[in-house]
């Protein structure tokens, strides 16, 4: 696709355009789109109308410009409205729309590759490949695909080439200008989230599906700019590759929870205030996100809840020891459904606090550890109660920083867990990415690693123990046996003596320059059914400290590394 649109959301524009009176005279006047305010045009408008169409006065290009919501005003001279529509498809029969989204095109940069050589020849691959999903049951197809400019430097020196991206909606029925706004927070919401930086959309083109046009509507004026691309995005591009349709499938169908809960933590991505209520904001977030699934949770166990109930009065009533210890008495005789609910209640009122110990047993925490400790949310609430209440805060800045990041980082865990990012792989997201919540947030790196395949901790016998240490190798190999590691002398030794050039003055085609490699090619030679996987940490376990051990290579028999690569 070529970007050719007239009209986008985030400049400012003065369009001159004439107007026909209902008594056929016409006058010209100007439409202002100023970005971050309402579109307006300078005329009385009746009480009355909610749409206008007006005529360019440049005719070369353009169709006319049809203008509607027009909101109740009190300016005497200006009309302020909310949809811009021009073009040529049929406004009432839209079904595609296509968002220009600028951040994409830094996100999506990586995968361009592009190379000029001595004789000013151009090669490489400037195309990106399109991901696609469908919402059967919303009858909604779902596209992030490559647009471009390519044109002229104004001086005429050259000429660039801009790479557009796309995110795109095509829907089984007509798309009014509320739904394809609706569809645009949607875009930029879950992208937002995608990348963990605020996004904007630039303009909006849209297709009756032979015809197409384009619409202006306004947005919030966003603060910043940010480079989205690799590494410094929360998710890196082959993790969305792999889980879009997973993405967008529980985007579209946990309405609740990302419509009124995750939705709440959108503007805080470009929110610049005081560090106390940028907590109080995330943890107020967390605290309805906790309440939602211990109720859903809790509702779930008790679905039977009044057939319970009426099983206990049976049984206050039936009981004979009961009986005699309330003979006499009109309490028997009250035990009725409504009575019971008062003694039995529902539900009961719950802490932040003790909600989040539930969701956390919920959810299995252990894997939390890796950045939440033990006493963090208490801190977090204290944090988000006194800013709640106006009481200065007694922990120092960088204690309030610590934890502000802390809870940043747990609710994209969550909004990630709820998208259907599995655990493991949200582990993986964060260990590959330069994005500031990772960079900034206290996570135990060792933990992390650990989670991510990145080190690993092995248990030797005495005698397994003494036999490495008495060869000394740059390299260390080792046999892995069910829970047994056994070290391997001679690949050690092999691989130590191989790699015991330190300075490479030519690089040689025929030679490995991968641990890994090596030895795997040494294992191929024997025909021996293992692969060989390199750890660059590995720590031993020992008394009273374990003991670490660099360029660690294990050998596992395939269907053992078949298993680990499953959990």
């Amino acid at each position: 696709m070529v970007n050719n649109n007239p009209i986008k959301l985030t400049e400012n524009k003065k369009i001159s355009v004439k107007v026909q009176s209902p008594n056929r005279e016409s006058f010209y006047t100007n439409i202002n789109l100023e970005y971050g305010r309402s579109p307006s045009i300078q005329l009385i408008l009746d009480a009355n109308e909610k749409n206008l169409t007006v005529q360019p006065v440049i005719t070369k290009h353009f169709e006319d410009y049809y203008l509607t919501d027009f909101y109740e005003n009190k300016s005497f001279n200006t009309a302020i409205f909310k949809y811009l529509f021009v073009g040529k498809a049929d406004k009432d029969n839209i079904k595609k729309v296509h968002f220009i989204v600028p951040e994409l095109s830094s996100y999506f940069h990586q995968e361009l590759d592009y190379h000029l050589d001595g004789d000013a020849n151009i090669s490489g691959n400037l195309k990106i490949e399109p991901l696609e999903s469908r919402i059967e049951h919303l009858g909604l197809s779902i596209k992030i695909h490559q647009g471009y400019s390519l044109k002229s430097n104004e001086d005429h020196t050259g000429f660039s080439f801009k790479n557009i991206i796309y995110f795109s909606f095509e829907s089984d029925t007509t798309l009014s200008f509320q739904d394809i706004e609706n569809l645009m927070y949607k875009a930029t919401g879950l992208l937002t989230w995608v990348t963990g930086y605020p996004i904007t959309v630039e303009s909006i083109e849209v297709s009756d599906g032979v015809k197409s046009g384009y619409l202006y509507l306004p947005l919030v004026k966003k603060l910043k700019t940010y480079d989205l691309s690799f590494p410094n995005s929360f998710m890196q591009v082959g993790f969305l590759r792999e889980n879009f349709q997973t993405i967008c499938s529980n985007y579209f169908d946990k309405k609740e929870i990302f419509g009124e809960i995750w939705s709440r933590t959108l503007p805080l991505f470009d929110f610049t205030g005081i560090l106390e209520y940028e907590v109080m904001l995330f943890a107020s977030i967390l605290d309805k996100y906790f309440s939602y699934q211990v109720t859903k949770s809790t509702s779930d166990k008790i679905e039977n809840y009044d057939s319970y109930l009426l099983k206990i009065g049976k049984f206050l009533q039936e009981n004979d020891q009961l009986k005699d210890l309330l003979k006499n008495t009109k309490l028997l005789e009250n035990i009725k459904l409504n009575e019971l609910k008062k003694v039995f209640p529902e539900s009961k009122f719950q802490s932040f606090l003790s909600k989040q110990k539930e969701y956390f047993r919920m959810v299995n925490n252990d894997d939390l550890k890796i950045f939440i400790c033990k006493n963090d949310f208490s801190k977090i609430i204290s944090i988000r109660d006194n800013a709640a209440h106006g009481t200065r805060e007694k922990l120092p800045t960088e204690d309030v920083l610590k934890y502000s990041w802390k809870v940043k980082l747990l609710t994209m865990y969550f909004i990630y867990k709820d998208l259907g990012i599995h655990n493991n792989d949200f582990f993986r997201i964060i260990s590959n990415t330069f994005h500031p919540i990772i960079l900034q947030c206290e996570i135990d790196k060792d933990l992390l690693d650990l989670k991510t395949g990145k080190i690993i901790y092995i248990t030797l016998s005495r005698c397994e123990n003494e036999k490495m240490k008495s060869r000394d190798t740059k390299i260390k190999v080792f046999n892995k046996k069910k829970d047994h590691y056994f070290f391997n002398s001679e690949l050690s030794q092999k691989a130590h003596d191989y790699f015991s050039e330190d300075i490479i003055t030519e690089i040689d085609q025929a030679r490995f320059y991968s641990y890994e490699k090596y030895i795997q090619h040494l294992i191929d030679q024997k025909n021996i059914d293992m692969k060989a996987r390199l750890y660059s940490r590995a720590y031993l376990k020992e008394k009273p400290s374990n003991t670490l051990i660099n360029n660690v290579i294990i050998l596992y028999y395939i269907k053992s590394l078949y298993r680990i690569k499953s959990k």
